[in-house]
């Protein structure tokens, strides 16, 4: 499997999204990428398998999404 970088991505459509983490579904452990949408500011999953998959476009096979800008969140923390 290839590792999901948390930061800003394109989608092959064109919007942009940020993806904040990799989490496990809790009850079949499937790994589903949790990103925001920057267009609409929804927050979505989708299982890592079809985030890194490529699509069909004119013919072509493209990346659904294309990191655009890596986003460390390794030292991001809040006190509560």
């Amino acid at each position: 499997m290839n590792k999901i970088e948390t930061g800003i991505y394109t989608h092959f459509k064109g919007k942009q999204s940020l993806v904040i983490a990799v989490a496990k579904h809790s009850d079949r452990e499937e790994e589903l990428v949790v990103y925001k949408g920057l267009s609409d500011g929804n927050f979505y999953c989708r299982p890592v398998s079809s985030f890194l998959e490529k699509v069909d476009v004119d013919g072509k096979k493209v990346n659904r999404f294309t990191l655009v800008k890596k986003i460390d969140f390794s030292n991001f923390d809040i006190e509560i």
